[in-house]
């Protein structure tokens, strides 16, 4: 990739580390086998559901992510995540990270610089052609709003995925559970309010719902990306799980439908 090429392309972008982008495609590959990443003057932009289309992913990368951010006109990317993680895997968490790429070629660039040891790592991966379209997500006035640390979040999830399929979500007005009933036994995680905890809760409605905990795990894989998950549910609409990112640089959310099971469609 030769040097003063940033006027080459019509879309270009560096990020002074490629953690961050790191963790998006670690949180997203397991959900989304190609993504669709819709580039824009402003922001990056993907949404996918996943396989059997039980769950939906949206995000969204702000253009005050990037240390510099150029889009002469919107560029479309059909990236395989799983291939791509494979590459991040091969470059430090610290490189600055540039990626480029033209509205009518068939690949991506992503150049790596570690500027402590002057190693320069790029890459070309092919582009692919995926039939998507970008879903206009409605806006919902959720019965209940809860945000709790996401590392808490994701202990809760993983310790009740060891033990059932299934899990219950219990919001009461000073308190959230989540509880299984499965063929080991039952178990019930339940976390107060507190300002001390950063546990937050705001409801119109006391509920309980049940979610696949597969799909739960899967989207707890964005717990490095936020250090507060919010979760946002209502009777008669999908659970809407939140990250948003430091400074507000984006933000990453996955709906799931209520009482659907991970082979349970029609449900």
């Amino acid at each position: 990739m030769k040097e003063n090429f940033q006027n080459d392309f019509d879309f270009f972008c560096t990020m002074k580390s490629s953690n961050i982008l790191k963790k998006i495609i670690e949180a997203t590959k397991d959900l989304i086998v190609n993504g669709t990443f819709m580039c824009d003057e402003n922001k990056i932009q993907m949404q996918g559901m996943d396989s059997s289309h039980i769950s939906l992913c949206s995000l969204k990368i702000e253009k005050s992510a990037f240390t510099i951010y150029e889009c002469n006109r919107p560029v479309v990317l059909g990236i395989n995540l799983p291939s791509l993680s494979k590459i991040l895997k091969c470059v430090g968490n610290e490189d600055v990270v540039t990626i480029c790429a033209n509205s009518d070629e068939d690949f991506a660039h992503f150049k790596f610089v570690n500027e402590s040891s002057d190693k320069i790592v790029e890459f070309k991966i092919r582009l692919m052609s995926i039939d998507s379209e970008n879903l206009e997500i409605e806006e919902i006035e959720y019965e209940a709003q809860i945000e709790i640390c996401s590392s808490k979040f994701l202990r809760i999830i993983r310790d009740l995925s060891t033990l059932d399929e299934k899990c219950d979500i219990q919001v009461l007005k000073d308190s959230v559970a989540f509880s299984i009933d499965g063929e080991t036994g039952e178990a019930e995680i339940t976390i107060k309010a507190s300002e001390e905890e950063e546990t937050y809760i705001e409801i119109r409605d006391e509920m309980t719902l049940s979610f696949s905990l597969r799909f739960l795990s899967l989207f707890s894989k964005a717990t490095p990306l936020s250090h507060q998950a919010k979760i946002f549910i209502s009777a008669s609409a999908p659970i809407k799980i939140q990250y948003v990112f430091e400074d507000d640089a984006g933000e990453i959310s996955f709906f799931l439908a209520p009482k659907l099971e991970e082979n349970d469609i029609d449900e």
